[in-house]
């Protein structure tokens, strides 16, 4: 089981060739793949900024893109949001990337991240 980050899961739904080697077989291997809700604010926040560009509309994109085989969301339920305020160490500033780093670790499995803070994050474990 693996949590996709928010770019991680944009570039997994547009088939991007921007995942690394090693990200696609970890996607290739694992039956299981989560998203955590946060990411689907995120998608929201940058397609309303203008940061990203999607090829349909956003409320469509992110209904097709929690479709993808073998794709489960994920709440940020209490347990969740509490522990994005107490991770161990030095985490991230960012508060969507503490919301990922605490559901992969209430989930007890690893990030695929190409987000250098989160790969540097030593309390959870990363694939990139």
């Amino acid at each position: 089981m693996i949590l996709l980050d928010t770019a991680s899961w944009i570039w997994y739904a547009s088939e991007s060739a921007e995942l690394s080697p090693m990200a696609l077989a970890a996607l290739e291997a694992d039956e299981t793949k989560l998203v955590s809700a946060i990411s689907v604010w995120e998608v929201g926040v940058l397609v309303a900024k203008q940061r990203i560009r999607l090829d349909r509309p956003v409320e469509t994109w992110v209904e097709h893109a929690l479709r993808l085989p073998g794709l489960e969301p994920v709440t940020v339920d209490q347990t969740v949001a509490l522990l994005a305020t107490r991770l161990p160490g030095l985490p991230p500033p960012d508060p969507a990337d503490r919301m990922i780093l605490a559901t992969a670790l209430v989930q007890g499995c690893s990030l695929l991240t190409p987000d250098r803070r989160m790969l540097e994050y030593a309390h959870v474990p990363t694939i990139w």
